[in-house]
């Protein structure tokens, strides 16, 4: 019989915009970065990749109101329920879409909903949970720090970076400023 090995997720990810009602969305993929598979599980007899991406487009590639606005099917595997949700959190938060609206920041809410994480939802859910429609998730204070100590980690190296390019020898006295756009 056919055994039952592992978890995975689907997100379809569209040229939508989640914060209007799901309008489609037309334009250019200026820029268009796929997430990639960090890791292949060994599952019985193949590696399967943690992520897969269907998609028919590329950078570049037009999204017009000829055609379904969908950008890709992207699926993430994990031996666990949380394990495929944790790797399609990953992939979500990896994956660079310019030109066009999308609905990646509602997929990424969902993925941070209680009740979805709990699995203990219907065909309502989007309705029941998002009555006035979607908005933007607003963070809490640990999430807000934590993400102005990685802009700041992020800022640092880039001028790192920069400045070994001109000749210069890297600062190691730390980041370069304590501004972010965060504070």
């Amino acid at each position: 019989g056919i055994k039952i090995r592992g978890w995975a997720v689907e997100s379809r990810v569209y040229a939508e915009d989640p914060y209007r009602n799901f309008l489609p969305s037309i334009g250019n993929l200026k820029t268009y970065v796929e997430p990639q598979s960090r890791t292949h599980i060994r599952n019985g007899l193949a590696d399967v990749p943690t992520v897969r991406v269907d998609s028919g487009v590329r950078q570049g590639s037009d999204i017009s109101v000829d055609y379904d606005p969908m950008i890709c099917k992207l699926v993430t595997y994990g031996t666990t329920r949380n394990g495929a949700l944790k790797e399609m959190r990953r992939a979500l938060d990896s994956y660079i879409i310019k030109g066009v609206n999308h609905n990646i920041p509602f997929l990424r809410a969902i993925m941070e909903n209680q009740r979805f994480l709990s699995g203990n939802f219907t065909t309502q859910f989007i309705g029941e949970e998002y009555p006035e429609g979607f908005t933007d998730v607003v963070l809490g204070e640990e999430e807000r720090q934590s993400l102005i100590a990685s802009s700041t980690v992020v800022e640092y190296l880039y001028r790192r970076e920069k400045s070994s390019h001109h000749g210069r020898k890297p600062t190691t006295a730390g980041p370069p400023s304590r501004h972010t756009p965060f504070s």
